[in-house]
C-alpha cells in the first residue's frame, strides 16, 4: 500500500514503529484473502509512557464483534518505553490477559482524564 517504503528512508525515523505499520495491517482488505487477516478484529492501544496519551489503533472489524468476550479477549494493551514495548497483563504468576473490551477501557480513560487518539484508517 505504501510502495515509496520499499527504497527505505521514507519512514518516520523517530517515529514509533506502530504508527507507520498497524493501520495499513487492521484493514480488511480484499479478495480471497480479506477473511484471513486476523488483526481486523482486534483493538491495539498502546499506552505512551513518553507522551503521556494513549494511541489505539482499531481493526476495521472490531466494532463488528457482537460476542462481548471475543471484545475482551481482542483488545491489546502495550506499554511503550522509548525503544520497547511491553504487553500489559495481570500481575499474577503466570501473567494472564487482561479481560476488558476497548469500550470498557475508553470510559476508564475518560473518567481518569487521560488523552487517547482513535485510528481507523
Amino acid at each position: 500500500e505504501r510502495p515509496n517504503w520499499a527504497g527505505g528512508g521514507d519512514i518516520g525515523g523517530e517515529a514509533m514503529a506502530f504508527a507507520d505499520f498497524l493501520p495499513i495491517a487492521m484493514k480488511a482488505g480484499s479478495g480471497e484473502n480479506a477473511d484471513l487477516n486476523v488483526l481486523v478484529e482486534l483493538a491495539v492501544c498502546i499506552l505512551d509512557s513518553t507522551a503521556g496519551h494513549v494511541e489505539v489503533y482499531l481493526g476495521s472489524k472490531y466494532k463488528e464483534l457482537q460476542d462481548q468476550e471475543a471484545r475482551e479477549r481482542n483488545m491489546v494493551l502495550l506499554w511503550y518505553t522509548p525503544g520497547h514495548y511491553q504487553c500489559l497483563v495481570h500481575n499474577d504468576e503466570p501473567g494472564t490477559k487482561i479481560m476488558m473490551a476497548y469500550e470498557t477501557f475508553k470510559e476508564l480513560l475518560s473518567t481518569h482524564g487521560v488523552q487517547y487518539i482513535e485510528t481507523y484508517e
